[in-house]
């Protein structure tokens, strides 16, 4: 369970790092 969340937080750090810098650097 542990494991798996940590992997879950990091894929989902990851996914919002790639993703939404566009949405962040229109914010900007």
């Amino acid at each position: 369970m542990g494991k798996e969340t940590l992997t879950m937080k990091k894929q989902g750090s990851q996914s919002r790092l790639q993703v939404p810098n566009s949405k962040l650097v229109a914010n900007q």
